[in-house]
């Protein structure tokens, strides 16, 4: 049975791009992305961008974000978890956007793979995925929260 994880992060929207979570993989696991959220804190009329792409290189400097087990009693995340970037991941892929979508800031996003097309990350160290938020003026917080299994 695979490991189940859950983890949350957020991240105030200080320029019109900044990473609110991101799941980097490791040599031994190919975490699949099985759902997320994003939420705003502050209702209002506002389409806020939310894009899920991959990186190759590092995930950038964050705070380190301890998943939750989703099933009592398993192993730690082999994944490493981050939020509220300060420094974004160097090396975002251009042609790999797996999910871009707009959603009203008064309202939750919800996406959940249809079983079997789960988002699955390569077994390699240096690469993730990360959920970058995007609006040209508003400098609220987001909450993303992310659910894998290793």
């Amino acid at each position: 049975m695979y490991k189940k994880f859950s983890a949350t992060g957020d991240q105030t929207i200080v320029a019109p791009t900044d990473t609110a979570i991101t799941i980097q993989s490791a040599t031994t696991i190919r975490p699949a992305i099985a759902e997320f959220s994003a939420s705003m804190d502050a209702p209002a009329d506002n389409q806020i961008l939310v894009t899920v792409q991959l990186f190759d290189t590092d995930d950038g400097t964050g705070t380190a974000v301890t998943p939750k087990p989703l099933i009592d009693g398993f192993p730690a995340a082999l994944g490493v978890i981050q939020d509220n970037h300060t420094v974004e991941p160097s090396s975002y892929l251009s042609g790999e956007i797996w999910y871009a979508q707009y959603f009203n800031a008064r309202a939750t996003l919800r996406w959940v793979a249809v079983p079997g097309f789960e988002w699955v990350l390569p077994a390699v160290a240096t690469e993730g995925a990360g959920w970058l938020p995007s609006h040209a003026s508003n400098t609220d917080d987001i909450n993303v929260t992310v659910y894998w299994s290793e």
